[in-house]
């Protein structure tokens, strides 16, 4: 399956239908994989990490195994959002924590991996003057863009014409 996103990004709702499975089972399943979906704004998304994981549990039903037995659960952090939905603020990545403790290390190296991958793409679809989707834009920033312009991250997007039946937005910086 071809990624649709420069993110790797899929919608939760897409692999529940391409699983056959309905909705219960699909999140069922999900919980037995230690798969928790990426909240982006209002929208859950898994990566290739997560979609590999109901693969592999998958297959270790398909030969006999019991979910519960199944030994590539992924091992989950907290939920978090790491593009906020609009208006809402960047999240606190240790709300739970008490202020003199130390981040763990690889949450906040994924934050900041995230964060710079985005940037990083916003900046090439700004230099290269590449018109990206309304679906793609919604993706990246978390929120659909309306209007003659729209701002997000130091970055303002433009109506640059048609891309299939979506607007196609011009990236700016």
């Amino acid at each position: 399956m071809a990624d649709p996103t420069p993110l790797h990004r899929h919608p939760v709702g897409q692999v529940q239908l391409d699983s056959g499975l309905s909705r219960a089972a699909f999140y069922k399943r999900m919980a037995q994989a230690g798969v928790k979906p990426i909240r982006v704004g209002q929208n859950s998304w898994l990566e290739r990490e997560h979609l590999e994981a109901l693969r592999a549990l998958e297959e270790h039903i398909q030969s006999g195994g019991k979910p519960e037995a199944f030994p590539g659960r992924l091992q989950t952090s907290p939920e978090m959002a790491l593009v906020p939905a609009p208006g809402q603020p960047l999240p606190l990545l240790l709300e739970e924590h008490e202020e003199d403790q130390e981040a763990p290390e690889e949450l906040v190296a994924a934050a900041v991996s995230h964060l710079d991958g985005l940037l990083s793409f916003l900046m090439k679809a700004a230099r290269n003057s590449w018109e990206l989707p309304t679906s793609q834009v919604q993706l990246l920033v978390g929120a659909k863009p309306r209007g003659t312009t729209f701002a997000r991250y130091g970055f303002t997007f433009r109506p640059a014409g048609k891309h299939g039946q979506e607007t196609s937005w011009r990236v700016e910086r």
